[in-house]
């Protein structure tokens, strides 16, 4: 009796041993799966910041435009402006702190009214975003502005930003500008532009340098 119990626990504990490292490993797996659904459910702040970032990373196109060209018409059906670009990107968001649309190297081109083929003002710009209507659009990067009407002085002005209403056919900006012209230079904060009319208003700050003949 006491040879077959102590055959008996000596068996027992050989299966014992032989089981340990299987539970080792299974309460390991178990506490990594545990971990990783607390993690899931309740991120620390670090890796929420994380997850935002990579999200914004990987905010694509639904649409997109190589080399678009498009032309807009005035509801007597001639042209007022025609947006030339290297890139065109469209997004369908919710979030309104997010453009709708993107635009890479944008070159605008609006004409006069009473003479569609004649070219008022160009604008450039390194790009642009707004909205699908593109009744709004935010320039940015080395925007330029230039009068192209042959009648026009040969002026050029230069500033960092500005927010342009196409349909409108005016545009404004907060932001310093610098006027080129043959006769000298002009630099102003703030500025506001009517194409139709011809006509910059300069809002602060303004100081001429004029150039004598």
């Amino acid at each position: 009796m006491a040879r077959s119990f102590t055959a008996f626990f000596t068996s027992f504990n050989t299966s014992l041993a032989i089981l340990t490292p299987w539970w080792r490993l299974f309460l390991s797996l178990a506490l990594v799966v545990t971990l990783s659904l607390l993690l899931w459910r309740s991120p620390p702040e670090s890796l929420k910041e994380l997850l935002v970032d990579d999200t914004e990373a990987t905010r694509f196109p639904t649409i997109y435009y190589i080399n678009p060209r498009t032309t807009q018409f005035s509801a007597e059906g001639l042209i007022s402006y025609r947006l030339n670009a290297d890139l065109m990107n469209f997004f369908d968001t919710e979030d309104a702190t997010q453009p709708e649309v993107t635009i890479n190297e944008p070159l605008i081109t609006f004409y006069d009214k009473d003479s569609p083929t004649t070219p008022l003002w160009v604008i450039s710009a390194t790009s642009g975003e707004g909205n699908k209507q593109q009744d709004r659009l935010l320039l940015t990067g080395n925007v330029v502005l230039e009068q192209t009407r042959p009648s026009a002085m040969d002026s050029r002005l230069q500033t960092a930003a500005i927010t342009l209403h196409p349909k409108r056919r005016y545009a404004e900006t907060d932001k310093p500008v610098t006027i080129t012209g043959p006769d000298g230079r002009v630099t102003a904060t703030g500025a506001r532009f009517f194409f139709d009319d011809q006509r910059i208003e300069l809002l602060s700050n303004v100081k001429s340098r004029y150039q004598l003949p």
